[in-house]
């Protein structure tokens, strides 16, 4: 069941993360070093709205995992929008190869 920020019975932090998600595809969730463990960041919303892989970084600077995976959910978003204008134009004039091909 897909939930969006309009849903009744979130919480603030609920609804301050499905709105990033409405907004730009995806979400980062960034856990902070322990004792043992290192940091890690992983995206939320790529495979869903790109079908993508979702992204897993581990042992960098929080904020640096934070850019790569948003450098990298731009990145998708564009190609995915790209391809499918491409193939909307190829449909229509009855063309059915990959652009570039």
């Amino acid at each position: 069941m897909t939930r969006h920020s309009t849903d009744t019975g979130l919480t603030e932090r609920d609804v301050d993360l499905l709105k990033t998600l409405e907004k730009w595809g995806w979400f980062v969730t960034k856990v902070g070093a322990g004792d043992s463990e290192s940091a890690f960041a992983y995206s939320m919303g790529l495979y869903e709205n790109f079908h993508h892989p979702e992204i897993v970084l581990f042992g960098l600077d929080l904020e640096v995992m934070h850019r790569l995976i948003n450098n990298a959910g731009s990145r998708i978003r564009a190609s995915v929008v790209r391809a499918k204008a491409a193939m909307r134009g190829h449909f229509k004039t009855g063309h059915m190869e990959w652009p570039g091909t």
